[in-house]
Order: structure tokens, then C-alpha cells, then sequence
């Protein structure tokens, strides 16, 4: 059952990925848009990207915090997917304050790392789970119980760590 779910996840998990590439590239051209200008202000136009970015973004937050409650409680995978939620409900607030600067792009592009690092323990779990996941398995442990040991889930939370290492 743990590793159906997350077969289930790992495509919309990439469709949540490549919207967020979409924003942090319009993000970029809007910024390069503002900084061209000598008063160094976004035109309505594109205020109103923005706003839409924004709400796009704040909604994907909620997908993702969504998606991030299907997984067990324990787990380093809904740890980094509930991150990102916040994360991303913090870039829709910069952007709702029409702030596309290099912080708020910053902050994307640490959003999308952090969902690409997802993404590969999410395909890694699933490929050393197919071929006979019960042969690998000790007595008495489940699916659920060999996806929170993955190699693939313990490098994630390496590099969860390392981040908030560097961050501090």
C-alpha cells in the first residue's frame, strides 16, 4: 500500500515541480521587466502576473500540504513535501507584495531543489521497491516500514540537514 501511494504521488509531485519552474521563470522575466524601467515599476499588466502567480503559488502550497497528509506521519519524505508547502505559501506572500527580486527567486529556486530532492527519493524508493520488495524484507516489517528505511529517504534527510545547516 506505501508504495502505491507514492507511485500515485511521484506524478503529480512533477507536475507540482514543472509549475514551479514555470513561476520562478516568470518571475525572472517580470523582474528583468521591472529593472529595465527607470522607475524600476512593474507595469499593471504585469501586477496582475503576479497576483496570479501568486495565487498559483499559495495554491500549489495547499496541494502539496495536501499530498504531504496522505504519507505516513513518520516519514522524511512528508517532511520535505510539508517544507516546501510553507515554502511555497511564503513566495505567494513575496509575490502578492509584488517583491520578484532575487530573494524571492532565491527562495524558488530552494523550493524547486527542494522538490527535485523529492522527486529523485520518491523514484529511487519506488525502484528498489519493484522487483520482490517482500524478499528484502525481515519478518514481521511491512512496505511501509522498508519506504521509511530507504536509502533514497535517508539521503533526503542528509540533505534536508545539510540545508539547515547552511541556512544557520
Amino acid at each position: 500500500l506505501a508504495f502505491r501511494k507514492v507511485d500515485q504521488i511521484d506524478p503529480k509531485l512533477e507536475r507540482m515541480r514543472d509549475q514551479q519552474q514555470g513561476i520562478l521563470e516568470e518571475t525572472g522575466e517580470l523582474d528583468q521587466a521591472r529593472q529595465q524601467r527607470p522607475a524600476g515599476k512593474l507595469l499593471r499588466s504585469e501586477q496582475i502576473t503576479v497576483s496570479s502567480l501568486a495565487r498559483l503559488e499559495q495554491q500549489l502550497g495547499d496541494e502539496l500540504a495536501e499530498l504531504a497528509g496522505t504519507l505516513e506521519d513518520v516519514s522524511a519524505i512528508r517532511f520535505a513535501l510539508e517544507d516546501a508547502s510553507r515554502r511555497m505559501q511564503q513566495v505567494g506572500g513575496l509575490l502578492e507584495t509584488e517583491q520578484v527580486g532575487q530573494d524571492c527567486q532565491q527562495l524558488q529556486q530552494k523550493l524547486l531543489d527542494r522538490l527535485d530532492q523529492v522527486c529523485s527519493a520518491l523514484a529511487e524508493s519506488l525502484a528498489s521497491s519493484l522487483p520482490d520488495t517482500s524478499a528484502g524484507m525481515k519478518a514481521g516489517s511491512t512496505e511501509t516500514d522498508a519506504l521509511l528505511q530507504s536509502p533514497a529517504e535517508l539521503q533526503l534527510l542528509l540533505l534536508i540537514q545539510q540545508q539547515v545547516l547552511d541556512e544557520t
